[in-house]
């Protein structure tokens, strides 16, 4: 004998009606998230748009202003996600409800699902016919009907509508005004940035914007200009921090690339003598305020100077200090020693002479050698130029690169002032003709002086004869040593 399940026709029922409403429940929660979305983000950016018209046309954000604008849209939107999405995302939706929703697209369902609904929660009380009765009906009802689709969609196509209509509006003017929105919407984001308002001229690429000098160094200043430029032109606008200088102007060149402008900011003549503010201004556009600080100019001082005079004069080794400038003896080779106020990289000493004009015009370069961070010292040997007239260096600077790649500025020269080392002079004392007639087989006796500057090496007499070398002869000076000055004697015999 066989056996069949019969399935229960009121089991069945249920599972039908609320199988329906479930998928009715979920088609209500997704349009009702998609509809929350698009009226966020709408109000969002209708919020931006607004914003960024009052910024441009009426009155600039200002810091705090832009403040109260990004704390009110991101206090606003956190309420309305916390208020209106999050229940929606953690929520089911009532069977009640779905159903009702059903019977507001098809009135001719005539309550029977929301009855049937109703009724089911109530089935302690009220026959289980009169439920199957009421749930059958309903069923008919919906029956060959996809239910979801009866949600009603047109709140969400009207909030859809707003919000293309503000996408296309922002569009719109972001193409055909001449002052960018998004650069609001910028400026409201990092509301404590320096991010300037909206302006028909745009500037962009500022160079070298917050820079480093060293004192009295000059600052090339480029930016890239875009947008309707007035008769003011581009103009670099500057203040010096101490307020000796406010609002400052240099008028900005073109340069060769396209829509480039440079100019080369100094506070004085002589460069960048304190710290300062700029920026770039042209028409209603103004870029951000740069800063550029002042660092102490790298400087080589000299520290001592140390003669050592070539060795025949027998002088000793000299070593001064106070004093930059360089005097000594001919052929004396000079080490100086410099004292830098940043650590050295490499220094060296250039040797020169001063030109008509007052000019340092470079001849040679003597390298310095490190001693420590901050020492070093390099040598030359003093000498008269080639007419021995005057020295062949008159004046010398000294040049310095620090490690962090700073150079000395506008450096100082000194003098060079070298004694010449004169040739020694011999005078004839006795006789004191320049021409004698004696017999051949006669005797001369001469007499001569001797003297040099520094000490005499050595006395000689030569003899000439028809161009022809008869003899030399070293002199004796006798008892006496050979000094600055010497006098001695010597006979000669013409007949020899």
């Amino acid at each position: 004998m066989s056996q069949s399940t019969i399935k229960d026709p009121s089991a069945q029922l249920d599972q039908y009606l609320h199988q329906q409403m479930r998928k009715t429940g979920t088609q209500v929660k997704l349009i009702d998230l998609f509809t929350a979305s698009m009226t966020l983000f709408a109000g969002l950016l209708g919020g931006l748009f607004l914003l960024a018209i009052i910024d441009a046309w009426i009155v600039e954000l200002a810091g705090w202003a832009r403040w109260v604008c990004l704390i009110g849209l991101l206090g606003g939107a956190l309420f309305y996600v916390v208020r209106i999405i999050v229940p929606l995302l953690i929520w089911r939706v009532n069977p009640v409800y779905a159903a009702q929703v059903v019977e507001s697209a098809r009135p001719g369902l005539k309550n029977s699902l929301i009855n049937y609904m109703l009724l089911r929660k109530t089935d302690d009380k009220v026959s289980r016919r009169v439920i199957d009765i009421v749930g059958s009906r309903a069923a008919n009802d919906i029956s060959g009907v996809p239910v979801e689709n009866t949600v009603d969609k047109s709140h969400t196509i009207r909030i859809a509508a707003v919000l293309t209509a503000i996408v296309i509006a922002l569009g719109g003017y972001k193409i055909l005004s001449p002052k960018d929105p998004f650069q609001t919407f910028a400026r409201i984001a990092a509301p404590s940035s320096d991010i300037t308002k909206p302006a028909r001229v745009q500037i962009r690429e500022v160079q070298p914007g917050d820079a480093e000098v060293f004192f009295g160094e000059q600052l090339q200043v480029t930016a890239r200009v875009t947008g309707q430029l007035d008769e003011g032109g581009v103009r670099l606008v500057y203040s010096t921090r101490d307020g000796q200088v406010l609002n400052g102007s240099i008028r900005m060149d073109p340069t060769s690339l396209r829509n480039q402008y440079a100019a080369t900011l100094q506070t004085t003549p002589r460069g960048i003598e304190q710290p300062l503010e700029y920026q770039v201004i042209a028409g209603d556009g103004a870029s951000r305020k740069y800063k550029v600080a002042v660092k102490t100019t790298p400087i080589l001082t000299v520290e001592s100077i140390t003669y050592t005079p070539p060795a025949y004069t027998k002088l000793p080794e000299n070593t001064v200090t106070g004093t930059s400038s360089i005097s000594g003896v001919e052929g004396a080779t000079v080490r100086i020693t410099g004292l830098a106020n940043s650590d050295i990289k490499t220094a060296f000493i250039e040797l020169g002479r001063e030109s008509e004009a007052g000019e340092f015009q470079r001849i040679n370069t003597a390298p310095m050698t490190k001693i420590d961070e901050r020492r070093a010292e390099g040598s030359f040997v003093l000498r008269l130029d080639n007419k021995r007239l005057e020295p062949m260096h008159t004046r010398f600077r000294m040049q310095l690169i620090t490690t962090d790649g700073g150079r000395s500025q506008q450096v100082a020269t000194y003098p060079i002032e070298v004694n010449p080392d004169l040739a020694p002079q011999i005078v004839v004392i006795d006789p004191v003709q320049s021409e004698l007639n004696v017999p051949a087989n006669s005797r001369i006796k001469f007499v001569v002086q001797a003297e040099d500057d520094y000490e005499l090496v050595q006395l000689q007499v030569i003899a000439d004869h028809n161009g022809a070398r008869i003899f030399r002869e070293d002199l004796d000076p006798g008892d006496q040593d050979l000094s600055h000055q010497v006098t001695t004697q010597f006979e000669m015999w013409p007949k020899k």
